[in-house]
């Protein structure tokens, strides 16, 4: 059973609370339960075990769904910055770096570390 309001908690409770009542009762009169409540209480065990199972498998599925977008962005960024050095590889060729002459007085400049 899928809760999404207080109603299927209300009505959860109501169940659980007549499926304890049938097994007090039993305990008391020092019977065993019925065929018919064992099925019942069964197909109660299987149809939450399925709810539990769908929902564990749509939590896969959005948490595949999430990784693999995160991949993709990533593709992308790498795409991205491999075409940017390839542009600044293209724009570069004809171009020599300079460097500063020894008196110049372009010399780099240190920061200090605080």
């Amino acid at each position: 059973m899928n809760i999404k309001t207080i109603e299927d908690v209300a009505k959860l409770q109501k169940d659980l609370g007549e499926e304890l009542q049938r097994y007090i009762e039993a305990l008391r009169e020092r019977k065993p339960p019925s065929l018919q409540m064992l099925r019942k209480d069964q197909a109660r065990l299987i149809e939450r075990a399925q709810a539990g199972l769908e929902r564990a498998v749509k939590e896969r599925d959005e948490v595949v769904r999430l990784a693999d977008q995160q991949v993709q962005r990533r593709r992308d960024e790498l795409a991205r910055l491999q075409q940017a050095l390839e542009e600044l590889d293209r724009n570069g060729e004809g171009a020599q770096e300079q460097k500063p002459s020894v008196g110049s007085g372009d010399k780099p400049t240190r920061t200090k570390r605080r």
